[in-house]
């Protein structure tokens, strides 16, 4: 499977706990509780593996390759991505921040609501211009060495986070159950 396969595949992983993330906050806006610890556990998907095994391979491995490979850094569709980034960095920041108060009165409810609704909405965009632009681009771009050199070096950040990914799918997983969207 090829970089971009992989990353997509990875997309669609992330989209199930944006899910999960959009059920939180809709039941937060509704005035129903939701656990900090459930709130917790989802933020520590987006931080664990969206950010620190997703995001790291687009901005240590494929970015720079694509900047090798002709593409600007900056003000390209590469400079887009890596800012968008860094938002999303700022709204889960925002949203742990907001995570310990849930359960009390207080603003940290709406907080939570506003960023975690921002951060779906950026988060969504972010994937599609990916799957749909970057991604496409990045299969014209790169040579087929640079292209295998990606493999081997997803192949080996992946190989030394395999207990950590595991251990993420199922806590979304348990997550999906607890935040299931009830049948009509």
């Amino acid at each position: 499977m090829g970089p971009t396969e992989r990353l997509m595949q990875e997309h669609e992983v992330i989209v199930k706990g944006l899910a999960v993330l959009r059920r939180m906050a809709d039941r937060l806006a509704r005035g129903a509780p939701v656990a900090p610890e459930a709130a917790a556990g989802l933020l520590d998907f987006f931080v664990g593996f969206a950010d620190q095994q997703h995001h790291l391979k687009e901005e240590t491995l494929l970015f720079p390759a694509l900047v090798e490979a002709g593409l600007p850094a900056q003000g390209g569709p590469v400079g887009v991505m890596l800012h968008e980034h860094e938002i999303g960095r700022a709204l889960l920041a925002r949203l742990r921040k907001a995570v310990p108060d849930l359960d009390k009165p207080g603003p940290a409810r709406g907080d939570f609501v506003d960023a975690a609704m921002n951060y779906c909405v950026l988060l969504g965009d972010h994937i599609d211009k990916e799957n749909g632009i970057l991604f496409r681009l990045a299969d014209q771009a790169l040579s087929r060495e640079q292209v295998r050199r990606l493999e081997d070096e997803f192949e080996r950040l992946e190989e030394g986070g395999r207990e950590r990914r595991e251990q993420h799918a199922r806590a979304l997983d348990e997550l999906e159950r607890t935040f299931a969207i009830p049948a009509g």
